[in-house]
C-alpha cells in the first residue's frame, strides 16, 4: 500500500501556488518551503511566500495523512501588500483539489484560522500568516 507523502503534500501545495496567476504575478517563483537562513541577505527579494509544515496525522494504514501548514505571505512595500498577496494565495489554496501532473499526492486544503498580521523585525517586512489543513494521499 502507498504511504502518504510530507514532501508531497508540501511539492502539491506549491506547484498549485505556482499555477495561481495571482499569487505568481506578485511573486513569481518565489514560494519556499521554509524561512529564510540569512534574513538581512540583500539578494532575498520580496514579496515572497512561506510554507512552514506544523506536524499532522496520518491513518492507522499510512495511505492518508492530514498536515499542519502556516503560510506565510510577505511584503516589504506594506502590510497591505502582505494582505492582497494572502488573498490570493487564499483563493488558491482553500477548498480546493490539490492534484498536478508529475505529483503522486493529491488532496484539498482548507483554511482554519484566517491570517493575522505583523511586523517581522527580523526581515524587516510585513506579513500575513493563515493556518491550514492540508489533507493528501497517494494519487495515481
Amino acid at each position: 500500500m502507498p504511504f502518504a507523502s510530507t514532501s508531497g503534500a508540501l511539492a502539491i501545495v506549491r506547484q498549485t501556488l505556482l499555477a495561481a496567476g495571482g499569487v505568481t504575478s506578485r511573486v513569481g517563483g518565489r514560494i519556499y518551503g521554509s524561512h529564510v537562513k540569512t534574513p538581512d541577505d540583500r539578494t532575498i527579494i520580496y514579496p515572497m511566500v512561506l510554507l512552514e509544515l506544523e506536524g499532522g496525522g496520518a491513518s492507522p494504514q499510512g495511505s492518508y495523512q492530514e498536515q499542519l501548514m502556516f503560510i506565510y505571505a510577505y511584503s516589504r512595500e506594506s502590510l497591505g501588500k502582505a494582505a492582497e498577496l494572502y488573498d490570493e494565495v487564499h483563493k488558491a489554496l482553500h477548498h480546493q483539489l490539490l492534484k498536478k501532473a508529475g505529483i503522486k499526492t493529491a488532496g484539498y486544503a482548507l483554511e482554519q484560522q484566517r491570517p493575522d498580521q505583523h511586523w517581522n523585525e527580523q526581515v524587516q517586512a510585513w506579513y500575513c500568516r493563515g493556518f491550514y489543513i492540508i489533507r493528501t494521499t497517494t494519487a495515481d
